[in-house]
């Protein structure tokens, strides 16, 4: 979101914003603007470099008028069914015979169309005023939710009270007022205008509505619980390694996990009921090649490789042209994308122990056909270590997890069966004992990983 009650964004810059989110969804994507009491929408079907081509196609004149812009890319993790442009958001509904316009980052259980729930809530709620109704949402639906509304030419932003998924504010010394899911883009706003000066960035806090109007903030508690619901998958996987959270970046957490990753694989070397896990600590350093899944567990696997001793070397590079297969719309979409996914250095895989370094393992379809490939380059052998613990249970706010049976961990018995079907030599997941020395975990929901989505009582370690 961009809200200035002075200056004007040109349309180049906000699609440059939006597109440091695109790792966040790539179903759709759309962007709303208000101008003259009225609000534009333009939307279009997969990735931003679409959704530039129509919005520079739009009106120019009107969208240079605008001084409000919202803007969304989606992973759909309900509504599937649906028009896939017709759901892109923002979406639009009508208050009291004046239009609103918001985009939603979340999952809210038990429904089967959360954006009509949401507008319709809305619209439907006139005993009051637009912020009473949306006052009345929070009270009702306590999870899992951002959202951000125009209507009337002021901005509305609700987060869940949980704070299921992270949102960031950013103040800039011409009143320029950014929000983001993620810090990254405020990266961004320093190249796309050098000439705004960030006066201060802060986390949204969750329970909270914050009103934009003006050039001026107006927060409101309306919900404080006393335990959050922070999304620990957040940090292992969906946010960008340059995005920062509580003091540091993502990245830096995923080497930290790295580096206790390592820890506990010499600590299951004492252990003779876990020594099969591992499997490799007797072999020649030198005959080693550790390498993270390209993007998003590079960080990991050069905490663990530096731990150990071991060398780290890129030896599986990504397509430039390729997307994120995880929130791939089903799993032959997955299947069809991870094989186009990477490209393998085989002179280096060649007569080496290889061990893969994965963020997560969800359905397997991805790490499985690595390994075909890994294989067809004769390394000496293939060993995964995986950044978090097993994915074993459903998610229902936001993540697209709908199913524990797609899961391929329970699928197997043990851990050894899952690493029968990946054929490859050992494999160990890290625990949350050892992610919560990095990241006191107390505040998380670690209900995928454990079945504690932190809703009643707080996490014990």
């Amino acid at each position: 979101m961009f809200h200035n009650p002075n200056a004007k964004l040109e349309g180049e810059n906000i699609i440059k914003l939006l597109k440091k989110l695109q790792h966040r969804g790539q179903d759709s994507s759309g962007i709303g603007y208000y101008c003259n009491d009225s609000i534009k929408t333009v939307k279009a079907l997969g990735k931003v470099e679409n959704l530039e081509k129509e919005f520079l196609n739009s009106n120019i004149e009107r969208i240079k008028k605008s001084n409000i812009f919202i803007g969304h890319t989606r992973y759909a993790t309900s509504n599937k069914s649906e028009n896939k442009l017709n759901a892109a958001y923002p979406l639009t509904g009508d208050f009291k015979e004046f239009p609103f316009a918001f985009v939603f980052n979340g999952n809210i259980p038990e429904t089967e169309c959360d954006a009509e729930l949401i507008k319709n809530a809305i619209t439907n709620n006139t005993d009051g005023t637009f912020e009473d109704a949306l006052i009345d949402f929070m009270n009702k639906y306590k999870r899992a939710y951002n959202l951000i509304f125009i209507y009337k030419g002021v901005i509305y932003i609700l987060r869940d009270p949980y704070g299921t998924r992270p949102l960031s504010i950013g103040v800039y010394d011409n009143s320029s007022i950014i929000v983001a899911s993620e810090t990254v883009v405020f990266d961004e706003i320093k190249l796309v205008y050098p000439k705004y000066n960030m006066l201060f960035s802060t986390t949204i806090h969750p329970g909270t509505l914050n009103v934009i109007s003006d050039g001026h903030i107006r927060t409101q508690d309306v919900i404080k619980l006393k335990n959050k619901a922070h999304c620990l998958f957040e940090f292992i996987y969906f946010m960008d390694k340059k995005s920062e959270l509580k003091g540091k970046t993502i990245g830096t957490y995923r080497y930290l996990f790295g580096k206790n990753m390592a820890r506990q694989e010499n600590e299951y070397a004492d252990r003779d009921n876990q020594k099969k896990q591992i499997g490799l600590l007797n072999r020649e350093k030198n005959d080693v090649v550790v390498c993270g899944i390209p993007n998003t567990a590079i960080e990991y696997g050069l905490g663990y490789a530096e731990e150990l001793g071991y060398t780290y070397s890129q030896v599986i590079q990504k397509n430039k042209s390729s997307q994120r297969t995880f929130i791939e719309e089903d799993n032959k979409s997955r299947n069809e994308a991870s094989l186009k996914k990477y490209v393998y250095n085989c002179d280096e895989i060649r007569d080496k122990h290889i061990i893969l370094v994965d963020d997560s393992i969800v359905r397997g379809i991805t790490i499985k056909n690595i390994v075909k490939k890994i294989r067809e380059c004769n390394p000496k052998s293939i060993h995964i270590r995986v950044g978090c613990p097993a994915i074993i249970n459903t998610c229902n706010f936001g993540v697209d997890i709908p199913t524990q049976s797609e899961l391929v961990r329970n699928n197997h018995l043990d851990v050894e069966s899952v690493r029968d079907y990946f054929e490859i030599e050992s494999l160990m997941y890290l625990s949350l004992e050892n992610i919560n020395d990095v990241l006191p975990l107390n505040n998380f929901c670690s209900g995928c990983m454990n079945g504690n989505y932190n809703e009643t009582r707080e996490l014990e370690w």
